[in-house]
């Protein structure tokens, strides 16, 4: 493959697969909610250390509601617990950009 992890996933909670499986067979970057939610700033460095690696010159980012916690998104098709919260969210695209 030759991708270099060019998509990345964020505040990933559960999976069929480990972490390793995605990043090692399928190159894709993920950030679980446990690592964010444990230090939010190092998590963006990660994501922006990361991006800055792949150097872009475009970006598209799409923001899965799932992946906030359910205590802010509670109405979305698949609530579940322990997900970042919203101002992280606004924190990495605010960082991003």
């Amino acid at each position: 493959m030759g991708g270099h992890q060019r998509l990345v996933q964020v505040g990933i909670r559960t999976s069929g697969k480990t972490k390793s499986h995605w990043e090692e067979h399928l190159e894709v970057k993920q950030i679980w909610a446990k690592e964010i939610l444990k230090n939010p700033k190092r998590a963006i460095a990660e994501i922006l250390a990361h991006l800055k690696s792949l150097k872009l010159r475009h970006l598209y980012i799409s923001n899965d509601i799932d992946g906030t916690g359910k205590e802010y998104a509670s109405a979305t098709g698949t609530p579940e617990p322990g997900g970042p919260t919203p101002r992280f969210f606004s924190d990495l695209i605010r960082a991003v950009g």
